[in-house]
């Protein structure tokens, strides 16, 4: 990832933050499955509980990188230093999900999930011979189908 396209996504964040008065920090969180991770800290309060708003706000960011690197970037947003728990709990729900689905032969359907939690639990069960992944559904209202594998 490029400085050059870092800066402009923290630069564009922190200019969201200013005009809407939250008194929000940020900084460098690395990089993680080709995505620089951009952390946050300070008053989150008017970002937790909204997923989709952090969501755009990843993708705009994204966008802001994207234009000064001159090709795609993608961006991640850490509440707080939460992701990696966030992703270790995912990982977790996604194998006990194929575990179920394995057992019982049924569907399960995991809604609330962002894009990139949706990549992940994908990601975590490909290997997984049991069971396939799909996503179902339009825009927010996208959820992740977990169902036994029908010919791997």
């Amino acid at each position: 990832m490029s400085e050059h396209a870092l800066e402009a996504g923290r630069s564009y964040l922190a200019g969201a933050f200013e005009h809407l008065g939250w008194a929000i920090e940020i900084a460098d969180g690395g990089v993680r499955d080709d995505a620089s991770v951009l952390t946050l800290t300070g008053d989150l309060d008017p970002l937790a509980g909204q997923p989709h708003l952090v969501s755009a706000l990843a993708l705009l960011t994204s966008q802001a990188m994207s234009r000064v690197a001159d090709r795609p970037q993608r961006c991640v947003l850490d509440l707080g230093g939460t992701l990696e728990d966030r992703e270790a709990l995912l990982e977790v729900l996604a194998r006990d999900v194929a575990d179920a689905v394995g057992l019982n032969g049924k569907v399960a359907i995991i809604e609330g999930l962002s894009a990139s939690e949706r990549r992940l639990v994908h990601t975590a069960l490909r290997e997984d011979a049991r069971v396939e992944t799909q996503g179902e559904g339009p825009g927010d209202a996208r959820r992740l189908a977990v169902g036994p594998a029908r010919n791997r």
